[in-house]
């Protein structure tokens, strides 16, 4: 029997069908990234190729602790037998990763608890049925998912683990070790099990040809870093990719890493053992794959192939009824019967949507699918949008949620990997509830309320009303300013610059000072005060941030704004836009350092001196402020993009949003501020210049935001003033007069939050 799920990719809703179950006794399955496969049963002989995690191959022969083994292309090698796992070679030791791992009685999620198991807890591995172990523990035996798990060098699960979070002696020594082998940096030893332990220990493991790559230093990884006979260093380790046919267990897994658009692979049903051919077509993730038998999946309203189902939502599918559906009677507005408040909220289908909740109902209720995950926008409206439409459908089938914040490959395998149980988001749904209801009780009640009481329709917002009262007395404001002239006497001094009086009102006053400077032509110096000062880099972009910025550089709107970026996101250019965080979590730090690292490369950016004390990315991490979602950051797909192509919209706030990530890593922007005050005719004149000490974060502004900016210069720094007086070479009247307030901008309401928040 096929399992069908249902799942989908910004706002978009996919049935999935994943075939699951035991490989045939002739097959293996590769347990470790980039095993060796040699020439020889010997560790010592040449390798011939690596083979991939999860790879399928046949087994001819056991040797010694080897197996002979023969690839799809026809080659035939070896592999050490511990890096090898069927169904016929025995048990293998693992180790738990995550603490409330549990042991289920069947290979799924929706399947009855047998036993809560604790990170670094050791299991034996019985048996593969697709992506699940089954696994003994102690007195338990059941299914585990194969990410939770690290599988050991042996058929035994013993002695110590060391993993992200970890602190004291053993990691300490674990890091001279590694640092020994070249495979870390002095500075990176801090005894604590970071992000950069983690990088280290992948990095051997790899180099090393270890069963496990996964960055976990498990009983294999430590037994061959502390081996005193293994000669291995960060020098003398080779890796090579292996280049030929690729079989994948599994169809959802698809075939995006090794794969060409337009190569033919295999698909192996992991429990009947049965395989078919299929070509990849294109795109990132499996449903871009199909049978080559099958010439087109496309279906009205949906994608069907290969047990799959994908179909979508467009925009709010199910809204909020109107208030003649709870009583006739309110279709005539009346004072009388205000407040109008639900006690049973009720929905209705949207006319111009009404054809696609049709085809997403039948889906729902086909019977041969039998659960469904909800990959619609990960925000407050994308889980709103799909629990509306479920519910109108009157569906009942178990629902898990796909969470993305990059439409990047890497990251769809990883959400995909790691879904969540729908009653996760539960209070992230309620909350979109509350907006949604509040919205309808402020707008009907108080659009009711005030059309009656002025005899004319008026639409009345919770958002919209707030905002046009503030424009309304800000454009009162500007209506009743009255501007009031003033007049200054500006002195160009031998010294360089030019110093200016305080406004005076009257011009007679200022005109009588005009010729008493004149006449004395000479200043007198009455203190130079200089100060060093610092601003510090901006914080990465939320959506508020990016919009405002948007608007004043470039005049866009914040509906603009947030197309073009949404455009960018479903190009997989940047990440998830809706957010309202500037910072990333610990868990993102490693990538935005490679990132950064990128990103100078294709910009020719000089990377500044860092700082090895404190990683320059460190200030934009605050796991507290961020709630949904981090920060919007571009993605390592935008490197291979030719921005020249883009829309030049959606290339200028590509142009921001990079702009904004290199700057927030980069250092401050150092200046000197001199103020010199002099002295003429009884009043005070001042001059201000600024010194450039060090660009920081502006020299990247000023690089890859130069054909945006368009800035005048900075100040001029002011000359030494060698002298107690400056000779004055012409003194002027200038006239000016008082500016009304600013109209409101959308950057200026962005900036007072009064901007409806998605």
């Amino acid at each position: 029997m096929k399992l069908k799920r249902m799942a989908g990719a910004a706002a978009v809703l996919l049935l999935l069908a994943v075939c699951t179950g035991a490989l045939a006794a002739d097959t293996g399955i590769i347990t470790a990234e980039g095993v060796n496969l040699r020439e020889s049963p010997d560790k010592e002989s040449n390798a011939i190729g690596t083979l991939e995690l999860g790879s399928e191959v046949e087994v001819l022969a056991v040797e010694n602790g080897w197996y002979r083994i023969m690839l799809k292309s026809g080659t035939v090698g070896y592999i050490r037998q511990d890096y090898i796992f069927s169904n016929s070679s025995g048990s293998r030791g693992a180790y738990v990763l995550d603490d409330g791992t549990y042991i289920r009685g069947g290979p799924s999620e929706d399947t009855y608890a047998v036993k809560q198991l604790t990170a670094g807890k050791g299991v034996r591995i019985k048996a593969v049925f697709g992506e699940w172990f089954y696994v003994v523990a102690d007195d338990a035996t059941g299914y585990v998912y194969r990410t939770h798990l690290t599988p050991t060098g042996s058929n035994t699960a013993s002695g110590s683990m060391l993993r992200t979070g970890m602190e004291g002696e053993e990691v300490e020594r674990l890091q001279k070790k590694l640092y020994d082998r070249g495979f870390m940096s002095k500075r990176d030893m801090s005894g604590v099990y970071d992000s950069a332990t983690r990088k280290a220990v992948l990095e051997y493991q790899k180099k090393a040809g270890l069963s496990s790559a996964d960055g976990i230093a498990g009983a294999e990884t430590l037994n061959s870093v502390f081996d005193s006979t293994n000669k291995l260093t960060k020098e003398n380790a080779t890796f090579t990719k292996l280049k030929g046919s690729v079989v994948l267990l599994d169809w959802f897994k698809g075939g995006s890493d090794w794969l060409n658009k337009g190569a033919k692979f295999t698909v192996t049903d992991v429990r009947t053992g049965k395989s078919f051919r299929a070509r990849r077509f294109g795109g990132w993730y499996h449903a871009d794959s199909e049978p080559i038998t099958k010439e087109d999946s496309r279906q009205d309203g949906y994608l069907e192939g290969n047990g799959y189902l994908v179909s979508w939502c467009v925009g709010h599918l199910v809204e909020l009824a109107p208030p003649n559906v709870y009583d006739a009677k309110y279709t005539k507005w009346s004072i009388a019967d205000l407040p109008i408040l639900p006690q049973k909220w009720q929905y209705l289908v949207s006319t111009s949507t009404k054809k696609q909740f049709g085809v997403l109902q039948k889906l729902m209720h086909r019977p041969d699918v039998d659960s469904i995950v909800n990959s619609c926008d990960s925000g407050r409206e994308g889980e709103l949008i799909f629990r509306l439409v479920y519910q109108q459908a009157g569906c009942k089938k178990p629902v898990s949620r796909l969470w993305l914040s990059s439409m990047e490959e890497s990251a769809i395998r990883e959400g995909f990997a790691n879904l969540k149980p729908s009653t996760e988001y539960d209070a992230l749904y309620n909350a979109a509830l509350c907006r949604e209801r509040a919205d309808w009780m402020v707008g009907i009640n108080a659009s009711r309320l005030f059309s009656c009481l002025y005899g004319q329709p008026l639409a009345v917002g919770r958002v919209m009303t707030p905002v046009l009262a503030m424009t309304v007395v800000r454009n009162a404001a500007i209506a009743a300013f009255v501007p009031e002239k003033f007049y200054t006497v500006d002195l160009e001094l031998t010294s360089g610059c030019t110093a200016s009086s305080r406004r005076i009102p009257e011009k007679s006053v200022a005109e009588d000072l005009l010729e008493a400077c004149r006449k004395e032509m000479v200043a007198t110096i009455q203190r130079i005060t200089r100060k060093e000062k610092s601003e510090s880099p901006p914080p990465l972009y939320d959506l508020t941030t990016l919009q405002r910025d948007a608007n004043r550089l470039l005049g866009y709107s914040a509906q603009q704004t947030l197309d073009y970026v949404q455009s960018l996101y479903e190009k997989k250019l940047t990440t998830y836009p809706r957010t309202d965080s500037c910072y990333i979590t610990d868990d993102d730090e490693e990538m935005l350092e490679e990132l950064t690292e990128a990103l100078e490369r294709f910009f020719d950016i000089t990377p500044e001196d860092v700082d090895e004390a404190v990683p320059r990315t460190r200030r934009t991490v605050n796991r507290k402020k961020v709630t949904d979602h981090h920060a919007i950051l571009p993605t390592r797909s935008m490197l291979q993009t030719d921005l020249d192509a883009l829309p030049k919209g959606e290339r200028n706030v590509l142009k921001l949003i990079i702009a904004r990530t290199l700057m927030a890593v980069s250092k401050p922007f150092r200046y000197l501020e001199t103020m010199l005050t002099t002295e003429c005719a009884g009043e005070e004149f001042t001059a201000k210049g600024k010194e450039v000490l060090e660009e920081g974060w502006k020299a990247v502004e000023r690089k890859v935001l130069a054909d945006i900016l368009n800035r005048k210069q900075e100040l001029t720094a002011l000359p030494n003033a060698a002298e107690n007086e400056c000779g004055i070479l012409n003194a002027e009247l200038k006239e000016g007069q008082t500016s009304p307030p600013k109209h409101f901008t959308e950057d200026i309401c962005c900036e007072r939050g009064i901007r409806n928040h998605p």
